[in-house]
């Protein structure tokens, strides 16, 4: 069975879809808000950082929109297609926030940990964007790019939980990736973990 033969997904799966665009889109507001009002940035960088969220903001906001209308569609290769570039450009935007928050590290000496808003909210934009890449990939991909135990039908829950063992643990815990393109992404998320890990430990040096 093609990927195309798999998808779009259920009446519940889209709402599932739904759900996970609506938080990668509030999350990545949320880190750009406060990278701006940090004071840590100059003028040209915030200026930056404020065109890439309303160009790309926009552009990721119409493409989830697009992702999760073409579902309800009969044409199964555009709704494939549209999932995969919003995540795509999801995954983007993460990078672009990560190297944000790992670059404006050093210049936050000083500060109490508590004002970690912006780590937060990266982790779990992180959380969100794999997890959906894992969702897509696990039901347009024959047979599946995970192992899970057990036999009931998967939810968004189960790619939640696997996302955040991934970047809580570093690595896979009961859940297998099967296929190559789980294993880069998987590979990616932990390296995102690392990242952040290391501008935690700098602000708690700092800190001290």
């Amino acid at each position: 069975m093609s990927a195309t033969d798999r998808f779009p997904p259920s009446g519940w799966q889209r709402l599932e879809l739904l759900a996970v665009v609506v938080g990668i889109q509030m999350l990545d507001h949320l880190v750009v808000d406060n990278l701006a009002g940090s004071g840590v940035l100059s003028a040209g960088a915030r200026s930056a950082i404020a065109t890439f969220e309303s160009v790309g903001g926009l552009l990721l906001l119409l493409l989830g929109i697009a992702a999760v209308v073409s579902t309800f569609g009969s044409r199964r290769r555009l709704s494939v297609w549209a999932v995969v570039v919003y995540l795509s450009l999801a995954l983007v935007h993460l990078i672009v926030n990560l190297s944000a928050i790992l670059l404006t590290a050093h210049t936050r000496r000083g500060q109490p940990l508590l004002a970690l808003w912006d780590v937060i909210s990266v982790y779990f934009m992180a959380i969100f964007v794999f997890a959906a890449w894992y969702w897509f990939l696990d039901k347009t991909i024959p047979g599946g790019s995970f192992n899970i135990p057990g036999e009931r039908p998967r939810t968004i829950i189960d790619y939640l939980f696997l996302s955040f063992n991934t970047s809580s643990t570093y690595g896979p815990t009961i859940e297998i990736p099967t296929t190559q393109g789980a294993k880069v992404l998987m590979m990616l998320q932990v390296s995102s973990s690392l990242l952040m890990l290391t501008v935690l430990l700098t602000r708690a040096i700092s800190a001290g």
